[in-house]
């Protein structure tokens, strides 16, 4: 369950086409007003985490906290729509062979925050040297994968070992597979660059601007975002507060905007549910739920 503030509903919705599904979320309790307004530019949303992310990299851990605020930096090669849609991201088309072995995909034009082009090989580089070695995510699917040609710049060609049905959905921010920078990373220790920990080169809408550790991660629009006229907002302030009481006194109270859906108490949902600042709605990203056997 996602719980998002009064009004804050389409601030949400605006910031990178679709956050609900970024965010990997089950249910979200938005206002009724909000969802038949149009986008409104500008402000700042406030994003809560229960916890700080152990870095800010989205591809090599499956911790919420690094997911989640990585993705807002980092685009993939596609992206989850409201109705669990795949849709284009940097891959702006591609087509997939009748035996289900080759991906071809045609990127965007897009840049990196220092400036530097989106290219093949930083996808090529992602998936074979970051994704598939590092990613718990991606494990599966990197596994998958024979080869990766480049064809060209804007052209990259993934051939498969046998065909896995969820390889398009493996593709996805989410999923491991944001696209990194390879001009940044290639011939380090992917592990403990900065890029990966504390000083992310993205891709994505939003540049971080400070990270104070126990306190807020502080995001600011990128102004040469690909997709045209987006984001919407212009700041993300991501809050770190581990006391789940206080992140529902601090959302009715309208001081934060969104709460990841991993630290919300489950026995504040009815609550939120039955109040009329918020309207319950269901969408189709799945969910995990763990049983952990006791065999002592």
């Amino acid at each position: 369950m996602s719980i998002f503030s009064p009004g804050a509903a389409l601030r949400w919705r605006s910031l990178s086409g679709s956050v609900i599904m970024a965010a990997g979320l089950a249910a979200a309790l938005l206002l009724p007003s909000a969802q038949a307004q149009t986008p409104k530019r500008g402000g700042t949303a406030v994003m809560v985490l229960g916890t700080d992310p152990l870095s800010l990299s989205p591809n090599t851990t499956n911790s919420v906290p690094d997911v989640a605020a990585g993705c807002l930096m980092y685009d993939a090669l596609v992206r989850f729509k409201k109705g669990f849609e795949i849709i284009p991201s940097l891959a702006k088309s591609w087509n997939i062979s009748a035996d289900g072995l080759t991906y071809r995909f045609e990127l965007e034009d897009a840049s990196w925050h220092d400036g530097k082009p989106v290219t093949s090989e930083d996808v090529k580089f992602t998936l074979e040297e970051v994704s598939s070695k590092y990613g718990p995510r991606f494990n599966t699917a990197g596994k998958f994968i024979e080869r990766i040609d480049t064809p060209s710049p804007k052209t990259v060609v993934i051939q498969l070992k046998r065909p896995f049905g969820p390889f398009l959905f493996s593709l996805a921010c989410e999923q491991n597979a944001a696209i990194m920078p390879a001009h940044v990373l290639r011939g380090t220790d992917i592990l403990k660059n900065p890029a990966i920990l504390t000083a992310p080169v993205g891709n994505g809408p939003f540049k971080i601007v400070e990270w104070v550790r126990g306190s807020h991660i502080a995001l600011a629009r990128n102004t040469n975002y690909w997709r045209k006229n987006e984001p919407y907002l212009d700041r993300v302030m991501i809050k770190i507060m581990p006391d789940s009481s206080a992140r529902i006194l601090a959302l009715r109270a309208g001081e934060v905007d969104y709460i990841v859906p991993d630290y919300v108490p489950l026995n504040s949902v009815p609550m939120l549910q039955k109040s009329p600042q918020f309207m319950a709605e269901e969408v189709s990203y799945p969910g995990s739920d763990i049983i952990i056997l006791n065999t002592a």
